[in-house]
């Protein structure tokens, strides 16, 4: 051979392999973003999985969605802040935003939606398996989600009854203020609204945390604890995962010919057994005895030996490269630099 053969060190391997995943995995993702996730994804169903899925949390009211061509394609759960005025250091407004619609949105959630949606699954209550709108109901919303006493234990007459434990809510009365409304949402304390009627920053700040508070560590509030129900929901989860599924196996589509093409067919049309990475870094397979391989030995080897390699420890101390198994010939990569030596001391 002409070339002056030297192993490379580990570092430049390393590199060879990293740009071989790095062009295959990149082009696959190219192929799959033009192709696969276009054709075949559709085609097996991962869109309309997708779409079903998206579709669901859309209609729950508590997300906003993005679409394109009439296609949900991403989600994201509703946020509302109170207004604030342009006064610099006044209060903030609460007029239709913050507390207000966050109250609404898990007012329908719980009770027009998961009440009524054929999609949500049933309720598992011990050995029994609850209809979910026999289990959702206006009254299941304002005992167990805001907490409010049993209407059949509140006194009308009483504020205090109304709220129960509930910090800033009661329930609200029919017209004539002779009885609960219990299709109707509930209503802020009378010493809670006179201060939204002022603006008080801290009560607006309160409220809106009541439903929707967002730290560095977690989130937490109704409003929160809603969106949490609804990314749970086994018909949502089914479709999300089957979804996942199939992009995988698209993306798996766009890259599997990749990985043949510059791991197997490359290597073996090639005389000096490169990949990709080896071409672009200038490294080779060759024989112990620096000659070419040929056919299955190019790709099917064992790694180099040499000064540097973690195998050197186990390599005989004399006659080296001659005792190397012929079913796999060593190979070495080869680049500008020092002759290997015949024998490794």
């Amino acid at each position: 051979m002409n070339e002056t053969l030297a192993l490379p060190g580990f570092g430049k391997r390393i590199l060879s392999h990293t740009l071989d995943l790095f062009v295959v995995f990149l082009t696959g993702l190219l192929l799959y973003a033009s192709v696969t996730s276009t054709f075949f994804l559709k085609a097996i169903g991962g869109v309309d999985d997708s779409e079903r899925a998206y579709r669901f949390l859309g209609d729950s009211g508590l997300f906003s969605l993005e679409e394109k061509d009439g296609i949900a394609t991403a989600y994201a759960a509703k946020s509302y802040l109170p207004d604030s005025s342009a006064a610099s250091g006044s209060s903030p407004a609460q007029t239709d935003r913050g507390y207000v619609l966050y109250l609404h949105d898990c007012y329908n959630f719980y009770v027009s939606f998961l009440g009524s949606d054929q999609r949500v699954s049933p309720v598992q209550s011990g050995d029994l398996l609850i209809p979910a709108n026999e289990f959702y109901t206006a009254d299941y919303f304002y005992t167990s989600i805001m907490g409010l006493p049993v209407p059949a234990a509140v006194t009308v007459t009483s504020e205090a009854s109304r709220a129960g434990t509930n910090p800033y809510f009661m329930y609200a009365l029919t017209e004539d203020s002779s009885a609960l409304d219990l299709t109707a949402e509930p209503v802020l304390q009378s010493e809670i609204a006179t201060k939204v009627a002022v603006g008080d920053a801290k009560t607006l700040s309160n409220l809106k945390e009541y439903f929707c508070l967002t730290t560095d560590i977690s989130n937490s509030g109704l409003f929160v604890d809603a969106v949490n129900r609804a990314l749970a929901d086994p018909y949502f989860t089914s479709n999300a995962f089957s979804s996942a599924l199939k992009v995988w196996a698209a993306y798996a589509l766009a890259v599997a010919p990749l990985v043949i093409l510059n791991f197997l067919v490359l290597p073996l049309v090639d005389k000096k057994g490169r990949t990709l990475g080896k071409m672009i870094t200038g490294l080779a397979v060759v024989g112990a005895d620096e000659a070419p391989l040929r056919g299955w030995p190019k790709v099917l080897h064992p790694p180099p030996h040499g000064r540097g390699s973690p195998r050197r420890r186990h390599l005989p101390p004399h006659d080296w490269p001659d005792g190397v198994p012929s079913r796999f010939p060593d190979r070495l990569h080869f680049r500008g630099g020092q002759q290997v030596p015949s024998v490794v001391p």
